[in-house]
């Protein structure tokens, strides 16, 4: 082991690290006596979670209910919250299309103000529809305007250091954090203001991306909580 080399590139990362504010990594348990109830989305079609980030909100206090978008005709009782990450929802669309009952019952919770953070594929269930590669459009939960368009090619791969770009229920402007985009698919909502500025530095590509608005915070990126903290936090 090359002990020198590794200081090396110990040194080279440290100058190329992503600045941040400094923050406190140790969770802090919620003041509420009884624990707030998140509903996270998981079966066929959302499986991309980070087990860090599960794991994180159960540190922080939080209670975690699983429930299905594809299969269940109900929701877990007594939710404060909707945790939808990454999955392949466009693969099941028909399917989710045809659960109105519980298509029905999100929307009608989310309109109701029940704070709902979706990272990729739950943004593409959030939006207000999803057309496949053969032309077919299916209907989601139309939350997020715009249509979602699948793509032959990746639109965007890699790890990325975002930036907030406004305050909002899960974030303060200025607020940065690491994540990582996947995904075979571009939303096209014109017109709606950017939450993050994502950069990925070593391609000198930047752009603005998600969605945020009241209750609702939506993206691309998969967002680390163990590098943005706060986002947990905000969460609960």
């Amino acid at each position: 082991m090359d002990l020198e080399q590794i200081m090396v590139h110990a040194k080279r990362a440290q100058k190329n690290s992503l600045s941040v504010q400094a923050f406190n990594i140790i969770p802090e348990a919620t003041t509420s006596q009884d624990p707030i109830r998140i509903a996270y989305a998981y079966d066929r079609a959302f499986q991309f979670y980070y087990q860090a980030n599960l794991d994180f909100l159960k540190d922080c206090g939080a209670e975690l209910v699983v429930f299905s978008p594809l299969e269940d005709t109900t929701l877990p009782e007594n939710i404060d919250g909707f945790y939808f990450c990454g999955g392949f929802p466009e693969v099941y669309a028909k399917e989710i299309k045809e659960n109105q009952d519980m298509r029905a019952l999100i929307k009608r919770a989310i309109k109701d103000g029940i704070p709902t953070y979706a990272e990729c594929g739950g943004l593409i269930y959030l939006a207000e529809s999803v057309k496949s590669l053969d032309g077919n459009v299916f209907s989601m939960l139309g939350i997020i305007p715009g249509q979602i368009e699948m793509t032959k090619k990746l639109v965007n791969f890699g790890y990325c250091e975002n930036e907030m770009l406004d305050d909002c229920f899960l974030g303060r402007k200025g607020e940065q954090f690491r994540g990582h985009e996947f995904h075979y698919s571009q939303w096209n909502g014109e017109g709606v203001a950017a939450i993050h500025r994502s950069a990925k530095k070593r391609k000198g590509q930047e752009r603005n991306e998600g969605y945020c608005l009241n209750n609702v915070l939506a993206s691309y990126v998969h967002c680390h909580f163990l590098s943005y903290p706060q986002r947990a936090r905000h969460f609960l």
